[in-house]
């Protein structure tokens, strides 16, 4: 069953076409004497080719991407959208999301802790570095193992389908991320 998601295409096709034209739009007004740095000159295209990657995979995007993979896991489980909710599998569920918690903040807040930064502070800290990440993984096993206490992950197919469905759901989105952090990145070269 395919469904419509009108925002996200127009998103992508709008995004898309600033990506596409932002190269020449720097180097005309470079040529009209802008003190802009252009895509297109020799400095340019040296800097594009050796930070192509860099927007791809700095901080947020990955942190973006993540956030989609668990929201995903956990629709793919159909969280809370039972008619009869299941208790018991609910129960064991927040008892591991709890017991994840309780070890985070012990980890964390412990004297010695290599969580903390050099000089005792929470924040910044290689914690809150990590904290999404470990939140959105964390949620991804809550729903892992809610999904297999009520029988909607019962082999290697349904895992499979699970782990990607934060794709399947959320790829428009993931790529819209992708294009505007390539659009911030070649605008801090051109300004």
């Amino acid at each position: 069953m395919k469904t419509k998601r009108p925002l996200v295409g127009l998103l992508l096709a709008v995004t898309l076409l600033v990506a596409i034209a932002l190269p020449f739009v720097s180097w005309i007004l470079s040529a009209l004497g802008q003190p802009v740095g252009s895509l297109l000159s020799d400095d340019g295209l040296r800097w594009l080719f050796i930070h192509l990657p860099d927007p791809f995979f700095n901080y947020w995007v990955l942190v973006a991407l993540c956030a989609f993979s668990s929201l995903a896991s956990l629709q793919y489980v159909r969280w809370g959208q039972s008619e009869s909710p299941q208790h018991s599998a609910l129960m064991v569920s927040f008892a591991l999301a709890l017991f994840i918690d309780i070890l985070l903040l012990l980890a964390a807040f412990h004297s010695r802790s290599p969580l903390i930064s050099l000089s005792g502070r929470l924040y910044p800290s290689p914690f809150f570095h990590g904290l999404p990440f470990v939140v959105c993984f964390g949620l991804m096993l809550v729903a892992y193992v809610y999904g297999v206490l009520t029988h909607r992950i019962t082999n290697l197919s349904s895992f499979s389908d699970f782990l990607s469905s934060g794709f399947r759901l959320y790829g428009g989105w993931m790529v819209l991320v992708m294009l505007l952090s390539f659009i911030f990145h070649c605008l801090r070269y051109i300004c």
